[in-house]
């Protein structure tokens, strides 16, 4: 922060003063500036609110959602643009960084056009899928996909096929030494399977590439998650009859765990190997799965206000959980466990956590990074995007983020009088009390 000296201070209040002046002049003349666009929803400076971001989308996708999947360390966000009707799928994977949405590229020769970007590391390496074959083969009904990665080189980025010899693979997570979670798509004649893929030797397998780890005698099984030990969650199914299914995790060492909960799928592993997901059948409920080496795994049911479906979606490494619930089991709402120690949860409904008017439904998130950034996907405006949600400034006012209370951020409430886009006090609108809340934080921020 730099020094501020108090000539420094009364020059910037001097100067403020005679902003406020012409300021209060133009709208005695109808000319006062109007309201600034900003994407962010700015929340007040309170414990566990947070602000929210439309990540929007390029032209000439003015029929396509948009869906995100995963959100990194330095705050890269991954997901797909997708036409929810269209038949067969429209989809395209994007990256979206330091404010843009980039569109991914998809393999070559492939006139399909869809791509599904789910995950993305530290490093800022993308796993997700892409169609490969403008045609499936004969009898197929699913995605002629590839498990593919995506990586920016000299400031491009390319696509790389993971299995390029391989038929319907999916790649759904990757950790931050590019090992990646990965699941056979199936076809006509088989089941799924689950995968790791090595970019070189690891977890006591001798060679790079893609590796079968699916349990013993299983119907069919999937690779959902993988942390940065190379333990990969994954799902089983097993044909009794009748077909049951529960939740593993498969050690680096080549070791399985199988999560003692019948119906139960994961979704995402942190470093401390704490699962979270969902178990039940028909009506499921949000679940973490924790070992206790006197207990072995223990299933814990998240928190919800009320009965209905509900599923956790990813978790990090402090503990915290995202995903949904749904009281009517249609109509969904993105939700936050927070963690408070010794595997208790506290429920947070998204959509209450930025502070009104706002303009989003938050309908289900999907990520959290270490930031406590989260990210997913909802209505805004009543139409299908996708939001990053950061935590609110510590100091409201500040509405530039250069670490100043001045005379830019005063013009911007001014701009912003009887609106949402000024409220400082968290009261919903832009008033008189905003305006000496703004006077009283004036100079460095604290």
């Amino acid at each position: 922060m730099n020094d501020t000296t108090e000539p420094q201070i009364l020059l910037r209040w001097k100067t403020t003063r005679m902003l406020l002046i012409l300021w209060l002049a133009a709208a005695s003349s109808g000319i006062a500036p109007a309201a600034t666009g900003e994407q962010a929803e700015h929340g007040r400076a309170s414990d566990g609110l947070y602000e929210a971001i439309d990540l929007g989308k390029p032209s000439g996708y003015t029929e396509h959602n948009v869906y995100a999947y995963g959100i990194n360390s330095t705050s890269q966000i991954v997901g797909a643009l997708q036409i929810p009707t269209a038949i067969p799928e429209v989809a395209s994977a994007f990256v979206w960084e330091d404010g843009e949405m980039t569109i991914l590229p998809t393999l070559p020769n492939s006139p399909a056009n869809v791509a599904i970007a789910r995950a993305i590391n530290d490093a800022g390496q993308i796993v997700g899928w892409a169609d490969a074959y403008p045609e499936p083969p004969e009898g197929y009904i699913g995605h002629n996909s590839h498990a593919v990665m995506w990586e920016k080189i000299d400031g491009q980025w390319q696509i790389f096929d993971l299995d390029p010899d391989g038929d319907y693979h999916r790649a759904e997570d990757v950790n931050n030494l590019s090992q990646v979670a990965v699941w056979y798509d199936g076809s006509p004649d088989n089941y799924a399977t689950a995968y790791i893929w090595l970019p070189e030797p690891a977890c006591d397998l001798p060679e790079p590439g893609m590796h079968a780890i699916e349990p013993d005698d299983p119907k069919e099984s999937k690779s959902w998650a993988i942390n940065d030990h190379g333990n990969v969650a994954g799902r089983s199914d097993f044909q009794s009859p009748p077909v049951v299914w529960n939740a593993w995790l498969w050690e680096c060492d080549g070791q399985y765990d199988s999560i003692l909960s019948l119906y139960a799928e994961p979704r995402d592993i942190n470093n401390d190997n704490i699962i979270v997901g969902a178990e039940g059948i028909g009506v499921y409920e949000a679940s973490v799965f924790s070992y206790d080496p006197y207990q072995g795994w223990q299933s814990i049911t998240l928190p919800t206000p009320d009965s209905g479906m509900s599923r956790a979606n990813a978790l990090n490494d402090p503990g915290d959980v995202v995903g949904w619930f749904s009281a009517d089991q249609i109509e969904r709402q993105a939700c936050l466990w927070r963690d408070q120690g010794d595997l208790e949860y506290e429920y947070f409904d998204l959509n209450e956590l930025v502070p009104p008017p706002t303009s989003w439904v938050f309908s289900e998130a999907t990520d959290i990074n270490v930031a406590d950034e989260i990210v997913g996907y909802g209505l805004h405006f009543g139409h299908g995007r996708a939001f990053l949600l950061k935590p609110a400034p510590d100091c409201p006012a500040d509405f530039d983020g250069d670490g100043w209370v001045g005379s830019f951020d005063l013009l911007h409430l001014l701009g912003c009088w009887g609106q949402a886009c000024g409220d400082v006090d968290g009261d919903g609108d832009t008033d008189t009390a905003d305006l000496l809340a703004l006077l009283g934080a004036w100079g460095e921020c604290p």
